[in-house]
């Protein structure tokens, strides 16, 4: 059976505790799975909450993971990801109508199931918002039941009863078998949809609606989590195979070129890599821009431009697509590594059998699930950074489990010794200042970088004595030196902005402790690059990256994201104990030694490409496959839209277009 997870704003005296409280214990005595999740709990922003009470220690309960401080988009956001973490699951949505309008964003994954209670026009009201997002709905008497079944004929498939009394458990499991049945056979379709207007639910949860609205648009802008790949049309025309030896063929990886990226970092030191071992290894993407490109110019990282006419907006996307596909094709034999390439690598079912396909999952985020989802069957293998990014691409798409494979990231090891590294710390008085590093962009998606501030402040009220120097850039660096102005004078904190890597890596020798407050990661390249360095780190407390390189209390803390005092704490202690941060900063240098090497990742890479030319390609042929955003665009509507928009910017496509034919 999967988890069951029971969703409450907080521990209280109301109906909805003590039935959670109830239906928790009978699962649980069933050899169930089943826990509580508070949704609001410490929750600063929004009023109205019961005053919080105690949760029997017998009832598993979890807290969401996210900040007192935290926006309701980034709370939704969480909470998205909490479950979906956790899929597959059933997630019961009780009276907590602020957190529950996230039902149209969630996959199959999370099995949702609205339940009733009381006869409140509210809930009811909830009912006709999301009953058809819900796999049932459940009325907990017979006036809830009739009330639902004549105002809402249209969802009376999903609706049943079952009574609200101790021996309910059974009645809800046999429930969530029949819910499970049914979607084996194809059934419970679920619409998905982004967040609606908020503005007449903003009157019943004592939210303000400029923080309703403010959060929609905040998580509408993220990417849906996948429901997971449906079976792709097959080409009848005949496609030719080659198979061969690494030598005779390129490796060709695409970069983004435009924006500072670890994963276009990656793509270099995987090129470079290939090429020091005699393999024809190429990078591949618009033309860098010398004010943006993080990408190192170098004579041993030959850089294929992508077409310029990708770029032509008077060009059909499918026009695009056939001159992408042309182009990677000329590189042929060949092995085509997508990477970040979320756009153009819908091209890769139409790419002959000439071309083997490496799709990399880099990240624990929806697009890259969506994206590898979406072109699985195009892939001759599928690698994952990280144990819990392979594990998540095995459970929503079982069909690839074959293609799978783990391949964490590698970091080039200090030319230092660890143990001279060891001895400059030694050195330092023990009551010196904590020296902490931060480097990464400063954002809020992901990066959660306000919260240096936050725990910076509760090490300050300590007084703890640290220096925290942020290196870095972002769309939040000013905010945060005009938030940080007092922390700058009195030499607690500073700024560092952009630095080349090699500058990075010479700071780290000098530092204790490398702090990473993501929400989420894959495997963060910074952190294994402090490790490297014997820099401690404290990172937050996620599934991905952080599990397979720490091993928390020997080679590095974890705190929960978004809980500054949590951070604080484990800072102060690695400051009131450095010969146990000793330990650690020498298990932290030893752990990516032995597992995270650049040469170790490169070995793997050699060894699967030349896995997959040695056999007959495992790709499926079919259509263009792009991401709903393109998709959208393709269709006759927005064509339509587009036009009446502007008529004469459209007369001038047509024109290009006419010119460019007749040429």
């Amino acid at each position: 059976m999967s988890r069951i997870i029971l969703g409450l704003p907080s521990w209280g005296v109301h109906r909805e505790v003590s039935f959670a409280e109830r239906l928790v214990r009978g699962l649980e005595a069933r050899g169930e799975d089943a826990r509580v999740l508070l949704t609001e709990s410490g929750c600063r922003l929004v009023d109205g909450i019961d005053e919080e009470l105690s949760v029997p220690c017998d009832i598993p309960c979890d807290r969401l993971p996210a900040g007192p401080d935290d926006t309701l988009g980034q709370r939704w956001e969480a909470l998205q990801r909490y479950l979906e973490e956790r899929g597959p699951c059933f997630y019961l949505m009780l009276g907590d109508q602020r957190n529950n309008i996230i039902a149209p964003r969630l996959s199959r994954n999370v099995k949702l199931i609205g339940v009733l209670l009381v006869d409140d026009e509210a809930e009811i009201e909830q009912v006709g918002r999301l009953g058809h997002f819900w796999a049932a709905i459940v009325a907990s008497s017979t006036p809830i039941h009739f009330k639902l079944a004549s105002r809402f004929p249209h969802l009376a498939p999903r609706l049943c009863m079952i009574r609200d009394e101790p021996a309910m458990a059974d009645a809800y499991l046999d429930l969530f078998g029949r819910i499970s049945e049914l979607e084996a056979r194809g059934g419970c379709p679920r619409p998905r949809h982004y967040i609606g207007p908020l503005v007449s639910l903003a009157k019943k949860v004592s939210t303000a609606e400029d923080d309703l609205e403010e959060g929609r648009f905040y998580v509408n802008k993220h990417g849906h989590w996948p429901d997971g790949p449906v079976a792709c049309e097959q080409l009848i025309a005949p496609v030719p195979e080659w198979t061969g030896q690494l030598e005779d063929c390129r490796i060709i990886v695409a970069a983004s070129a435009e924006t500072i990226s670890g994963v276009d970092v990656f793509g270099s030191r995987l090129v470079r890599g290939l090429r020091q071992r005699g393999i024809d290894a190429r990078l591949h993407g618009p033309a860098p821009s010398k004010a943006t490109s993080p990408l190192e110019t170098s004579s041993d990282l030959p850089f294929e431009t992508r077409d310029p006419r990708l770029e032509w907006d008077f060009i059909s996307y499918k026009d695009r697509f056939r001159l992408a596909v042309e182009q990677i094709e000329s590189f042929a034999p060949c092995i085509y590594v997508p990477d970040y390439n979320l756009e153009w690598s819908c091209i890769c079912p139409q790419l002959s059998g000439r071309v083997r396909v490496v799709g990399i999952g880099h990240s624990d985020d929806p697009w890259h699930y969506e994206n590898l989802c979406r072109i699985g069957h195009a892939c001759d293998a599928i690698v994952g950074v990280s144990g819990a990014i392979t594990a998540h691409l095995r459970a929503i798409a079982p069909k690839f489990s074959g293609k799978l494979r783990t391949i964490p990231y590698g970091v080039s090891l200090p030319e230092e010794p660890a143990e001279s590294l060891a001895a400059i710390r030694r050195e330092r008085k023990p009551d010196a200042p904590l020296r902490i590093a931060y480097t990464g962009r400063l954002v809020l998606h992901q990066k959660r970088a306000v919260d240096l501030l936050a725990i910076a402040r509760e090490l300050d009220r300590r007084g703890v004595p640290f220096e925290l120097a942020i290196v870095g850039d972002g769309e939040l660096r000013a905010e945060m030196e005009a938030a940080a102005a007092d922390l700058i004078i009195r030499q607690k904190l500073w700024f560092a902005g952009p630095q080349p890597n090699a500058a990075v890596l010479k700071f780290l020798e000098s530092r204790d402790a490398y702090l990473l407050p993501s929400s989420f990661e894959g495997l963060s390249v910074g952190m294994l690059e402090a490790m490297s360095h014997g820099v401690v780190p404290v990172v937050s407390d996620i599934r991905s990256g952080v599990p397979d390189a720490i091993v928390p209390g020997k080679s590095g803390l974890v705190a929960p994201a978004g809980d500054a005092a949590a951070f604080a704490d484990r800072l102060e202690w690695l400051w009131r104990n450095p010969a146990a941060r000793m330990k650690m900063s020498a298990a932290a240098a030893r752990t990516v030694a032995d597992n995270f090497s650049l040469e170790r990742m490169i070995d793997s890479y050699v060894e699967i490409f030349s896995r997959i030319l040695a056999e007959p390609s495992r790709r499926s042929f079919g259509p263009f496959a792009p991401p709903a955003h393109i998709a959208r665009e393709m269709t006759w509507s927005a064509w339509l839209s587009r036009v009446a928009s502007d008529p004469l910017a459209s007369v001038q496509r047509v024109s290009q277009r006419l010119l460019r034919s007749g040429g």
